[in-house]
C-alpha cells in the first residue's frame, strides 16, 4: 500500500519540480503525508467511525492534501477540491461473530473538479478497491488475533422478530 500511495504521488511531484513550484503549500499535507490526511470525522465508539479527507487529487499532477477541522468537513466548498468520506461499520452478526463494511462516498466542490474526477477514477478506482479489500483483511486479521474471551451471555444476540 505505500509502494501504491508513493506511485501515485509521483506524478505530482515531478510536475511541480519541472515548474519549480514548492512541494510545500501552507495549510496543506504532501503526496507523501497521505496517512495524515485522513481523519476522524464522526464516531460511535465500537459500532462505527468515519474518517474524511480534503484535497487535490483528481488529475495524475495533483496530490495535495488540505488540513481541516472535522465540524468543517461538509461545509467546506472551495473551488478545485476532492472529499472523500469512508466509513468503517461493525454490526452483529450471529453468535460471536461480527460483519464488517466500509463505504467510500466522495464530493467535489466544483464542476470542472467533477468532471476531473470522474476521468480519474476510471483508472484509479480499481485500484483503490484493491486498497480497501486489504483493509478490510487486515481489520479481519487483527480482530482474529484480539479476540476476547466474553461470558456466553454477553455473546447472545437479540433475535430480530
Amino acid at each position: 500500500m505505500r509502494v501504491m500511495g508513493t506511485l501515485r504521488g509521483l506524478p505530482a511531484r515531478i510536475a511541480a519540480l519541472r515548474r519549480k513550484e514548492s512541494l510545500e503549500v501552507p495549510g496543506t499535507l504532501s503526496a507523501d503525508e497521505y496517512r495524515e490526511a485522513f481523519i476522524v470525522i464522526d464516531e460511535k465508539l465500537g459500532v462505527e467511525f468515519v474518517v474524511g479527507m480534503i484535497g487535490k487529487f483528481m488529475t495524475a499532477t495533483q496530490m495535495e492534501f488540505r488540513r481541516f477541522d472535522p465540524k468543517e468537513f461538509t461545509t467546506f466548498d472551495a473551488p478545485g477540491f476532492g472529499k472523500v468520506a469512508l466509513n468503517f461499520l461493525v454490526q452483529p452478526y450471529g453468535t460471536g461473530r461480527s460483519l464488517l463494511t466500509t463505504e467510500t462516498r466522495t464530493a467535489t466542490t466544483d464542476p470542472v473538479s467533477r468532471t476531473r474526477f470522474r476521468r480519474y477514477w476510471r483508472f484509479i478506482g480499481p485500484f483503490a478497491g484493491v486498497i480497501m479489500r486489504r483493509w478490510l483483511e487486515l481489520a479481519k486479521q487483527r480482530a482474529e488475533r484480539e479476540t476476547v474471551a466474553l461470558p456466553a451471555a454477553e455473546l447472545e444476540q437479540p433475535q430480530v422478530p
